[in-house]
Formats: C-alpha cells, sequence, structure tokens
C-alpha cells in the first residue's frame, strides 16, 4: 500500500516538474474556476427564492407582519422601502 501511494506522489510529481510555468498556472486556474464555480452553485442553489407575501403596506403594517412572522419562525425580508414583505417561495 505504502509503494503505491508512493508510486503516485513520484508520478504526480514527476508530471508537475515537467510542466512549463505557463502550464503550471494554467493549470493552477483552471482547478481555482472549478472550485469557484461548484461554489458559487452550491451558494445560489441553497438560497431559498423569496415571493412577496404583502406588498404596499404601511411602516406599521409591516412592522406588525414581521412580528408575526419572526414569532412563527418565519424567514422573511423587508423590501420596497419597507412597504413589501417577503417569504419563502
Amino acid at each position: 500500500m505504502k509503494e503505491t501511494v508512493q508510486k503516485y506522489i513520484h508520478t504526480m510529481k514527476d508530471f508537475w516538474l515537467g510542466r512549463t510555468r505557463k502550464q503550471k498556472i494554467s493549470i493552477l486556474a483552471s482547478i481555482f474556476f472549478v472550485f469557484a464555480v461548484a461554489g458559487l452553485t452550491a451558494i445560489f442553489s441553497t438560497k431559498p427564492s423569496l415571493v412577496p407575501l404583502y406588498s404596499n403596506l404601511t411602516p406599521a403594517e409591516t412592522g406588525t407582519i414581521k412580528q408575526s412572522l419572526d414569532a412563527r419562525g418565519i424567514k422573511s425580508e423587508i423590501t420596497d422601502d419597507g412597504k413589501t414583505i417577503m417569504v419563502p417561495e
């Protein structure tokens, strides 16, 4: 097992040392790009889609509804200068 791992490490080391500086930069940039795309995909795919629950509200109505939603544990956002309450779809 140890010999197999050492052989693999030696192969990878030889591969890396055989690359030019430009190739090394390209490989590292490609790896970074793949991880960045994967990370952004994970972030945006797990972000809940929000839809308006109520709109054209007064500040007093917005506050009352927001308190009620918070008390029930429902995530919500106030948008449109406090006139709209958004909740997960």
